[in-house]
């Protein structure tokens, strides 16, 4: 991932071209990266003041807080990148990019059984809807 190119586009203060960007950022697991784009973010956060962001239910604003987010925890954490996974999280896409593994999907309550890769976290991820899909990721707790 190029840091000018995505830094080109959050400065842009065209909305769809920070969208990209943001979708880019919240689907990568490349600390470096991460880390050296978070050294920007004061810069981000100045450059996207103001910005019209539209959105019916929520502003979209969200995806650039969630990108920057992800940035920091990058930055500031060495925990695993599942720990946080947000409602734009799909546990289809994760599984397509190696991060989860999928062993159950149930249809009828739309529930998945998904464990992560990289720390072997487990999950239950309930898809949900109402503009549009989104999904709620809950660690489960080993009983003791």
């Amino acid at each position: 991932m190029d840091l000018a190119l995505i830094l080109a586009d959050l400065f842009s203060r065209d909305v769809s071209r920070i969208r990209g960007a943001c979708a880019e950022i919240s689907a990568s697991w490349d600390r470096d990266f991460l880390s050296a784009l978070a050294s920007h973010i004061a810069e981000i956060k100045a450059a996207t003041e103001g910005i019209e962001w539209g959105g019916l239910f929520m502003s979209n604003s969200v995806h650039l807080q969630s990108a920057i987010q992800r940035a920091e925890y990058a930055r500031s954490n060495s925990g695993c990148f599942c720990r946080i996974y947000d409602i734009f999280t799909n546990p289809e896409r994760e599984q397509e990019k190696g991060h989860a593994t999928i062993s159950k999907f149930q249809m009828e309550l739309r529930t998945y059984q998904v464990s992560c890769n990289e720390c072997g976290t487990a999950y239950e991820v309930e898809e949900l809807d109402y503009h549009y899909t989104w999904w709620k990721w809950m660690a489960k707790t080993n009983p003791v």
